[in-house]
């Protein structure tokens, strides 16, 4: 009887072993927000928006990447800390979020929308791990966003940087 339940429940285990989890959400879409400027001309725009990227983003690439007058566009890098959610706080300590701001002005419009969004993982040492595993360095990697929480982060900030720019077109093209 009790070799019986011991198999059963190794069979149990084992058929639940291979039930697959559903596959993670790896970020596919970028997010697009449109500015419009009344009055103001699409040459301006262009400075004031380069102005802006090259004043308030930052990343160790250039801020800059790619900049076009003549058919007004605008790609950007940025990096900045992960805003951390309740309960990630710690775990989450030192990461940043990366991504590309694409700017493509015309008509007195600014269209925006991000790509290439990564989370950055810190370097970090492990003592403990050390022992245990014969590595004392983890971390120092990037990757995609994967869950819900790190797809979130990335848009945060991202809406931070329409917001930064919308402020400052506004404040800016009517002098």
């Amino acid at each position: 009887m009790r070799y019986t339940l011991l198999c059963l429940l190794w069979l149990l285990l084992a058929v639940g072993a291979c039930v697959s989890a559903p596959p993670v959400r790896v970020w596919t879409e970028p997010a697009v927000r449109t500015l419009e400027i009344d009055g103001a001309e699409d040459s301006r725009l262009f400075e004031l928006s380069r102005t802006w990227f090259v004043r308030f983003l930052n990343s160790p690439k250039p801020i800059i990447e790619v900049e076009d007058p003549g058919s007004g566009t605008i790609v950007a890098n940025s990096q900045s800390e992960y805003p951390a959610a309740a309960g990630e706080e710690i775990a989450r300590i030192q990461y940043t979020v990366s991504f590309r701001i694409i700017a493509e002005i015309s008509g007195g419009r600014i269209t925006l929308r991000y790509d290439s969004p990564t989370i950055n993982v810190p370097k970090y040492y492990s003592r403990r791990a050390e022992r245990l595993l014969g590595r004392e360095y983890f971390g120092g990697y990037s990757r995609p966003p994967v869950c819900a929480s790190e797809i979130i982060a990335v848009e945060q900030r991202f809406e931070e940087a329409v917001v930064g720019l919308r402020r400052y077109l506004e404040a800016e093209s009517g002098r």
